[in-house]
């Protein structure tokens, strides 16, 4: 009798257990497609930027965190590589698994994709928070379309208290409603940042001394090595051709040189293992404090511009347009 009530109990447990996962899954699939305010503005540069990569003819596809939005201008660019280029710079809090998967969804047969994470993309989690709010309020059909055990591990990474405030998003129609009716500006027809009046008068509010320590670089993990290898694979499938490049930085004067060039060895070797080519070396791509615009991985427009002819200048001279 004592054994009977002992196997009751875990099983009693065991049910509580699979009924709370089962109700966590129903109230998850419950709040797909809820917007909540956190990604409003970055969903409204995301759309603009899908609209410009609806090009049939080979094109370049510039992906990467913000750095890429804020530091590179690829109408200038197409103008001097001699071909359409398209910035598919976004939110660095999306993570690297999902820039990738979002600029190989957008390529086709013969284009060229510039990978350009920010540094701490190599080390970061596959789904962050930035990166869960975004993925199951604006594109739940990306969820949808992962694998199964990638699709939980979103899920679970997101977190009870997320998935509470998409369903109060749902029930109460969505707190950002008026983000969605707001006008799409600020994107011109490459995907570049536009620059608004209200941009100048918010940087001219910035005290220009903003820079970083050279990056410190890790190994990346066994799973981020993992995505990057499909990403890799799935692109040379689909006729799709990758070179890597450094994200532009503003930096100190002052700087540990022995970081800076571990840094660049690490993510050589870690491309270069995969047999992709990386443009440059770091110290192209680094800028001083003064051409920094709010953040140390964005550049204000005129060393957006300077940054912008560098990079065109790399890829002339590399083969990756010329195969």
């Amino acid at each position: 009798m004592k054994v009977l009530s002992v196997r009751a109990y875990w099983l009693t447990v065991l049910i509580s257990i699979l009924g709370c996962v089962a109700l966590y899954a129903v109230l998850a699939v419950m709040q797909l497609g809820a917007p909540t305010g956190l990604t409003g503005y970055t969903e409204r540069y995301a759309v603009a930027q899908d609209r410009c990569a609806v090009k049939k003819e080979p094109k370049l596809l510039y992906g990467s965190g913000s750095s890429g939005f804020y530091g590179v201008r690829c109408e200038q660019l197409s103008r001097m590589i001699g071909r359409p280029a398209v910035n598919f710079g976004l939110h660095g809090g999306l993570g690297l698994r999902y820039l990738m998967d979002r600029v190989l969804a957008a390529s086709t047969a013969g284009d060229v994709i510039v990978i350009a994470p920010e540094w701490e993309n190599y080390h970061g989690p596959r789904f962050g928070e930035y990166a869960c709010d975004y993925i199951m309020s604006r594109r739940p059909e990306y969820l949808k379309a992962l694998p199964l055990s990638l699709a939980i591990q979103l899920v679970v990474a997101a977190g009870p208290e997320r998935i509470f405030s998409g369903l109060w998003s749902r029930l109460s129609h969505g707190p950002s409603s008026s983000l969605e009716a707001e006008e799409l500006r600020g994107v011109n027809g490459n995907g570049d940042r536009v620059i608004m009046p209200e941009d100048v008068e918010q940087q001219s509010k910035f005290v220009k001394n903003l820079s970083a320590d050279a990056p410190r670089w890790r190994t990346p993990s066994s799973q981020l090595a993992h995505d990057v290898d499909a990403f890799v694979a799935a692109a040379r499938a689909k006729g799709v051709r990758i070179v890597a490049a450094f994200p532009p930085l503003c930096m100190s004067e002052r700087v540990d040189e022995a970081n800076l060039r571990a840094a660049d060895d690490g993510m050589r070797t870690f491309w270069g293992d995969r047999g992709v080519e990386v443009l440059g070396t770091i110290e192209d791509f680094v800028y001083k404090p003064s051409d920094a615009f709010d953040t140390p991985y964005h550049l204000g427009e005129r060393a957006a511009s300077i940054h912008t002819v560098k990079l065109a200048r790399l890829l002339l001279a590399s083969q990756i347009l010329k195969k």
